[in-house]
């Protein structure tokens, strides 16, 4: 199984425009890893009303989850965000 930890980082630098830790030493940032401390997810996209914004947000955090016994699999994320893309496409098509 792969963990998905770094595709909450994909999300993340999708989401913000930068990545996880940027400019911080790579040893201190695994440093904030190990000890649970994430990213911090702007606000102006916690606050989004935008449902593919909000999905992304919600599979970076469960990618994100401290024990990667707890981090749902590449292809259930795949699932939550097909199923999204699929509703918005169907939102789209009836206007």
């Amino acid at each position: 199984m792969i963990d998905v930890y770094s595709m909450g980082n994909i999300f993340y630098a999708l989401l913000s425009g930068e990545m996880p830790f940027e400019g911080q030493k790579e040893s201190k940032a695994q440093k904030k890893v190990v000890d649970g401390i994430r990213p911090r997810i702007p606000s102006k996209v916690l606050e989004s009303d935008d449902i593919a914004i909000r999905a992304l947000v919600a599979a970076t955090k469960k990618c994100w989850a401290q024990k990667p016994g707890d981090r749902p699999s590449a292809a259930s994320i795949r699932d939550e965000l097909k199923g999204i893309m699929d509703r918005i496409e169907k939102e789209n098509a009836k206007r």
